[in-house]
């Protein structure tokens, strides 16, 4: 896994019985290496992973945030110009604190492949000159904090 720069949000609790809601949308395209696979992300709170945002370990395989699958098997080579999004409203249940706390997302692919490109496709096409406005836009991906108090 890597942590995703920039793709983490700060919050301050009121209450330290309030849980926090935290909404993540990515943009993510990925590499036409072996196929494409999965892309999968976590939420980590102040460094460390958010078990009850990541899903329930079963025989050997890691709870996620979530998940998405981009399998082609033999004919890999659409995936260049693929970008897909995956995201979800997750919750920290009784934050237990009133001082700052950070969340962030951290994502890997397939056994550490494909690579995996944030708010772009692997083929990043680019129009000259300036603007090129027939080409590939470049969206934002977002984690967005709220309180929801008890």
């Amino acid at each position: 896994y890597w942590l995703l720069p920039g793709l983490e949000a700060s919050i301050t609790p009121k209450f330290a019985d309030s849980s926090i809601l935290i909404s993540v949308n990515i943009y993510a395209g990925q590499s036409t290496t072996s196929g494409g696979y999965q892309i999968q992300y976590q939420i980590l709170k102040d460094g460390s992973e958010l078990t009850e945002a990541n899903g329930t370990e079963e025989g050997g395989r890691q709870g996620v945030a979530g998940r998405i699958n981009n399998y082609l098997g033999a004919d890999p080579t659409s995936l260049q110009y693929r970008m897909t999004t995956l995201g979800g409203t997750h919750l920290n249940a009784a934050v237990g604190t009133t001082n700052p706390v950070t969340f962030s997302v951290r994502m890997r692919g397939y056994s550490s492949i494909p690579a995996i490109y944030v708010n772009r496709q692997e083929l990043f096409q680019v129009s000259t000159p300036p603007p090129g406005t027939d080409y590939d836009g470049v969206p934002q991906s977002t984690i967005t904090l709220m309180e929801v108090s008890a």
